[in-house]
């Protein structure tokens, strides 16, 4: 296996700290600023994700994957921005998937995320369900499985949710090669209570990439929704034994904690969500959940 393959296997099993000692291997520079770029923007530190993403293309300009994922940081960015600076970046993340485009017109990152602007974006901001459908059409000749998740993420913007589950389970199904895909299949299944489905990619999942924080988040995130407390509580700890600073990971854990009764460790765990967390979402969650305690 290539060391570019086995950082990308890192990726998508989430062991984010061993790909980044990999990553210092890599004698291409362009390999190594995108690879830092993404593991930047899966950690959701976006700022530093266009940062590199931006440098990536300012010294490789004809590189389409640092254009993609220049857009899907500026897009994410864009999402936690608010309403008026969030359509002020909606531009740059259109023009960035566009030239990812015209240098490889078969880039699915960069089709899924115009895709999305499509979807979302209000129109005076570059939003056109045609369009949107046009590339959901498209993408269906060049990788089945991320056009059946946009087709599932189309049906859930409709509220279709019996038509977005029979996508996301086309997707799952025709995932073997995109762990990716597997992983967002399983966790709509989660979010939807659909037990049986998310059991299933879930453990398609784990069997193509064992090792891991998102096969033990999967695992646990599986059992809370079976309400099996105390494997859930093993298998958050698990995690955060490997991302101790994991907060959604810590904040599952207070709420498996509080069904089980152990208020007073769930108080523990949500005070350190709160000292770490600062302004971001995820701690007024946790004041919420500390109220109820």
């Amino acid at each position: 296996m290539s060391l570019n393959k086995e950082i990308e296997r890192l990726i998508n099993g989430g062991a984010f700290d061993k790909a980044a000692q990999a990553v210092e291997s890599l004698q291409d520079k362009a390999d190594a600023l995108y690879y830092k770029a993404l593991l930047a923007f899966k950690r959701d530190d976006f700022d530093t994700a266009v940062q590199l993403a931006e440098q990536l293309t300012a010294e490789k300009e004809t590189d389409a994957r640092g254009h993609a994922l220049l857009g899907q940081a500026l897009g994410l960015k864009a999402q936690h921005a608010g309403a008026v600076k969030g359509a002020m970046l909606l531009p740059k993340v259109k023009k960035a998937f566009s030239r990812a485009l015209e240098l490889d017109e078969n880039n699915t990152a960069a089709l899924e995320g115009l895709f999305m602007v499509c979807l979302f974006a209000p129109s005076m901001a570059g939003g056109d369900e045609g369009k949107a459908r046009e590339i959901m059409v498209k993408t269906q000749n060049i990788h089945p499985a991320r056009a059946a998740l946009m087709e599932g993420i189309w049906h859930s913007k409709k509220q279709e949710s019996d038509k977005a589950r029979q996508a996301f389970a086309r997707a799952a199904e025709a995932a073997d090669s995109d762990p990716e895909v597997l992983l967002r299949s399983a966790r709509f299944f989660l979010e939807q209570g659909a037990l049986e489905e998310a059991g299933n990619a879930v453990s398609r999942f784990v069997n193509a990439v064992p090792e891991g924080a998102h096969a033990l988040e999967l695992q646990a995130d599986l059992s809370r929704a079976r309400k099996e407390w105390d494997n859930a509580v093993r298998q958050y700890e698990s995690l955060l034994s490997e991302r101790n600073g994991y907060l959604p990971a810590r904040l599952k854990l207070a709420v498996c904690l509080k069904e089980k009764g152990d208020a007073a460790a769930a108080r523990q765990h949500l005070q350190s969500v709160l000292d770490q967390a600062g302004k971001s979402p995820i701690a007024g969650r946790a004041r919420e959940l500390m109220k109820s305690l």
